[in-house]
C-alpha cells in the first residue's frame, strides 16, 4: 500500500478504506500487536514503525511503543485516524508548496487550473 512513491492522496484513500473495515471488524477496546496491525494496513512492519516514529503520530497516543522484548500495542481505529490526520497535513503542506511555486513561476497565468 504505502511505497515511498505513493502520493498522499492515494495513501489517504487506502487508509479511509481500511478505517471502514477496521471500524467494522475491531470492536472498541481491541488491541493489536505490530504484525497484525501492519497486515490490516497493508504495509510492512518497517513502514508502520517508520510512520509511528514520526512525533506527530506518536503524540496522538493511539499506540504504545514497544522495545526490548515488549510488543507494540495498537488501538486499530485510533491509529488509523492518527495516520489519516497526519497524511492530510502532509498533503496540505505539499499543495500549499506547489501553489506558491506556481505563483512564483507563472504569476496569474495558471490561476484557474486545479492543483
Amino acid at each position: 500500500m504505502a511505497k515511498p512513491g505513493v502520493s498522499e492522496a492515494a495513501r489517504l484513500r487506502k487508509l479511509r478504506a481500511v478505517l471502514a473495515r477496521a471500524a467494522y471488524d475491531c470492536p472498541p477496546g481491541t488491541v493489536m500487536s505490530s504484525q497484525p496491525m501492519a497486515q490490516l494496513l497493508g504495509v510492512s512492519w518497517a513502514t508502520l514503525r517508520d510512520w509511528c516514529n514520526d512525533p506527530a503520530i506518536e503524540a496522538a497516543g493511539a499506540f504504545v511503543a514497544g522495545g526490548n522484548g515488549i510488543e507494540w500495542q495498537f488501538n486499530p481505529v485510533a491509529t488509523i485516524w492518527a495516520l489519516i490526520r497526519h497524511f492530510e497535513r502532509v498533503h496540505q503542506v505539499k499543495v500549499e508548496k506547489n501553489r506558491r511555486i506556481r505563483e512564483i513561476a507563472t504569476g496569474d497565468a495558471l490561476q484557474g487550473v486545479p492543483e
